[in-house]
């Protein structure tokens, strides 16, 4: 089982650093979960939808398989309130199939 590095590079650039996963690391071959936190970020006051512009790093090329398009938030998945200011996103039921990877690639990032 190969463990998947979470990667927020434009998420932290912008403040967004309350992102974990489950497992963590993930593993591409399972269920994985991504918790995010808004508290103390640019959307603690926010109310609506939370969506998620989210892509893979695939055999080393990042930003692959991309969910939806920039900017148009309904293509994109949409983070499902647990409670308070949590937020979560399920990626079932793997990687592999969330975004459309043959088994053959290696995932290496989110």
């Amino acid at each position: 089982m190969k463990k998947i590095t979470l990667l927020l590079v434009l998420i932290s650039s912008l403040g967004f650093a309350q992102f974990s996963s489950v497992p963590s690391p993930a593993i591409a071959s399972g269920i994985v979960t991504l918790n995010f936190n808004k508290t103390g970020t640019p959307l603690s006051s926010y109310a609506g939808t939370i969506y998620a512009h989210i892509g893979l790093t695939v055999n080393g090329t990042r930003w692959q398989n991309v969910k939806g398009t920039w900017g148009n938030n309904p293509t994109q998945p949409a983070l499902t309130l647990v409670s308070g200011t949590t937020y979560k996103l399920e990626l079932t039921p793997d990687l592999y199939s969330y975004f459309g990877v043959p088994t053959s690639s290696s995932i290496t990032e989110i």
